[in-house]
């Protein structure tokens, strides 16, 4: 009938973008993890925009109620599973540990959870209690010697005589430009692990984690 096909034509539409959210992260092959809060967010300021419209439109579908119903279903789905992002830290780390987002996101006023400090005190903590105890060769306190400040966004280095230093692998990358050209976080790292080669064994733990078990659960049903 008419109604069926409006309403499959309205349902094909506002279905895209939870099908583009769902391959996201449910991919293997490219680090997702830390697109989780980003799509979160898209997929609830979605859901309110096709509530304004609905308020708008007139005269209504006769098919616009059991959708608005959907709606809500959806909205309660979604809020059940993004609450759970609140306990594992991988979340916010590998967030964090995305070249082009870094402490971004935690600063924008639609985000509900931590503020941007509390964000980065806890990255640091693991990154202190996990990794910082690593040793490199050239990772040491200098003294009396210039200490070259490099930004990661330029080829000017300013320069400073300093009784004693201890380069920050933490601190200098966040104080870094953030690269927002940047897709898949692992070329950044692999491009400057080498100034960064014990933040960057973090962020590859990190990075590793798959966003969700979709991916791993399809590869099973398909050898079923």
């Amino acid at each position: 009938t008419d109604r069926e096909w409006d309403l499959a034509e309205f349902l094909l539409r506002f279905l895209a973008p939870f099908k583009a959210a769902t391959d996201r992260l449910q991919g293997t092959a490219k680090p997702s993890l830390q697109k989780t809060f980003q799509i979160y967010e898209e997929l609830f300021n979605g859901l309110e925009n096709i509530k304004a419209v609905f308020q708008e439109i007139d005269p209504a579908p006769h098919w616009i109620s059991d959708v608005t119903s959907s709606i809500d279903a959806m909205w309660k789905k979604l809020s059940k599973y993004y609450n759970r992002t609140d306990q594992p830290f991988a979340y916010y780390d590998a967030t964090i540990l995305h070249p082009g987002k870094k402490l971004s996101l935690f600063k924008r006023s639609s985000w509900q959870g931590g503020t941007p400090e509390q964000c980065k005190q806890a990255c640091r903590a693991r990154y202190n209690a996990k990794y910082a105890t690593i040793n490199v060769p050239w990772q040491q306190t200098v003294k009396n010697k210039k200490i070259k400040h490099i930004d990661l966004d330029s080829d000017n280095s300013s320069s400073s005589d300093g009784e004693e230093h201890m380069f920050d692998e933490f601190d200098h990358y966040l104080e870094s430009r953030r690269d927002k050209t940047i897709d898949d976080p692992l070329v950044w790292w692999r491009k400057w692990g080498s100034m960064f080669p014990i933040l960057s064994k973090m962020a590859r733990d990190v990075l590793a984690i798959p966003a969700t078990g979709a991916g791993v659960e399809r590869e099973f049903s398909m050898s079923g």
